[in-house]
């Protein structure tokens, strides 16, 4: 069945997420897959969780209350496993949307600053209340030390395929 994204439609998905966390591979092997298919569509944002995980990042992940990782949370609303997410992510990107918010940025590598500017156009009459959330991510976090290698309930194969985390030891190391 075909969807047609309504216009100026992204649905965000925030993962749930640890390297401390042997079932989390499958969040990676998921979130990865729908981003890779769904390009600017779908917004994978990695939630880590765990008080000794380096990745983390308290005042983000603190107000997540996820039940179980991985889970992840459909533009902040449906709870769900990473493996299911792409039917909620088609039903939400059909849905549509109020407003068209347009975000903008400017790096100065000299000064180290970061300006950032956000437009947000309403598309019809708009009652309630409304917030924009502006989030800064980061791709390809690496680290070097013990505490980023990643928990892998899937090496040997023994849970089954999993993108290639089956062929990978457990815990798969921060070098790898």
């Amino acid at each position: 069945t075909a969807v047609t994204a309504a216009p100026y439609k992204a649905v965000l998905v925030e993962e749930g997420t640890g390297p401390w966390c042997q079932w989390c591979p499958r969040g990676a092997v998921f979130m990865d897959r729908n981003s890779d298919r769904y390009k600017s569509l779908f917004i994978p944002i990695a939630v880590h969780n765990g008080g000794t995980n380096p990745m983390r990042i308290v005042e983000y992940d603190s107000f997540m209350d996820f039940p179980g990782y991985p889970n992840c949370k459909i533009n902040r609303d449906q709870i769900i496993d990473p493996s299911s997410s792409e039917v909620p992510f088609l039903r939400e990107i059909a849905l549509p949307t109020i407003a068209n918010i347009v975000t903008g940025a400017k790096y100065t590598a000299s000064s180290r600053e970061l300006l950032v500017s956000t437009e947000v156009e309403f598309l019809d009459d708009a009652t309630g209340t409304y917030n924009v959330n502006l989030v800064l991510t980061e791709d390809g976090v690496k680290g070097t030390t013990s505490a980023y290698n990643q928990s892998n309930a899937y090496a040997g194969g023994t849970n089954g395929i999993m993108g290639g985390f089956e062929l990978l030891p457990n815990p798969v190391p921060a070098t790898q």
